[in-house]
């Protein structure tokens, strides 16, 4: 048979585009007694005889007459509103906003970083900043290097001197990482150090003094140290042992304890200015059999030279065993005491 638009119908289906949806055309019987269907959604279709006839042809949904049952089939415009599934407008100007907040956030961190690599410095001019006076370096030139203590070894890579030197804890400069900024004022040639307290032979030492009465002792030491911050780094220290100075000393059997004393100079040292926040000059402590073993140095150099300033120059301790804070920097005065003394 043969349906309206000119669409066959013999045991077949028949498709044609029609306007606003999809039109089938149902009920003609063709051969075989098969029943033919008109669709109209130009898809491809399995039909009862595996026959599929498709066309772009256009054609109105046919009344219904002669026995055929026609049945319009809405098909949703896929460019119509969702009914409440659109994005709300709020979330996408939200968007917008977050889109150039995340970019405005983008150029800080550029710009932050940009910062971040200043205070950091080159290599050059972190170790340059801690450096002494030409003529302060070359009084001391001769007690570098001393000779290698090989009994001590890293076991790892050395740290590099620009890194160690970039990466240091000194409060009375800074309480940040480069404190390395802030140590060009201060001088640690002409300095003195006093070992007094429960001792028979108390000393009092100029910077010169101290290299020379203990010349024969120096060494360099292949050191570990460690911070309470969960960072470490491999530096090697010239110094002479602390079990040799107090030796120098003659303590008594009172003394129990070892106390460290830094220097106070607020016009050097920014951070001592405000006396409010911090109660300087620093201080720590260790027991006798601590500071009499073998391995505290009073260090006075590092890689082979003077200590930098932001290493604790001109003279400091090592304690290898220990966290960082617990070896004072810039000592002045080294105390046996009885008990034990309050620390920083």
């Amino acid at each position: 048979m043969v349906g309206e638009g000119g669409a066959e119908v013999v045991g077949r289906s028949v498709h044609r585009r029609g306007s606003g949806g999809n039109a089938m055309i149902s009920g003609g019987r063709g051969a075989g007694g098969k029943t033919g269907h008109l669709f109209a959604d130009g898809i491809s279709c399995q039909t009862l005889s595996g026959e599929c006839v498709h066309s772009a042809a256009t054609m109105e949904p046919p009344p219904t007459s002669g026995g055929l049952r026609v049945m319009f089939i809405h098909q949703v415009d896929p460019l119509a509103p969702k009914g409440g599934r659109e994005t709300p407008e709020k979330f996408f100007h939200g968007r917008r906003k977050w889109l150039l907040a995340a970019g405005g956030g983008a150029l800080a961190a550029a710009a932050g970083y940009g910062i971040y690599s200043r205070l950091q410095g080159n290599d050059e001019e972190v170790i340059a900043a801690g450096r002494w006076t030409p003529e302060a370096e070359a009084k001391y030139a001769a007690f570098f290097p001393a000779p290698m203590d090989e009994r001590f070894e890293y076991g790892r890579p050395q740290t590099a001197e620009a890194a160690a030197a970039r990466y240091t804890n000194f409060f009375e400069f800074s309480s940040l990482k480069w404190c390395w900024k802030y140590v060009g004022p201060f001088e640690p040639e002409p300095w003195t150090l006093s070992i007094t307290g429960l001792c028979r032979n108390p000393l009092k030492l100029d910077l010169d003094e101290f290299h020379r009465r203990f010349q024969g002792e120096m060494v360099e030491r292949q050191y570990r140290h460690r911070c309470v911050e969960r960072w470490a780094m491999a530096v090697p220290w010239t110094g002479v042992p602390l079990a040799a100075v107090l030796k120098a000393a003659d303590p008594l059997a009172q003394a129990a304890h070892v106390r460290f004393v830094s220097f106070e100079r607020p016009t050097e040292a920014p951070s001592q200015t405000s006396k409010s926040k911090y109660p300087w000059p620093y201080t720590e402590g260790l027991t006798f059999a601590e500071a009499t073993n073998e391995l505290p140095l009073l260090a006075v150099g590092v890689y082979g030279r003077p200590l930098l300033k932001q290493h604790g120059a001109p003279i400091r301790a090592v304690v290898p065993w220990k966290y960082g804070y617990k070896s004072a920097k810039s000592i002045v005065a080294i105390e046996l005491v009885g008990c034990e003394p309050a620390t920083f």
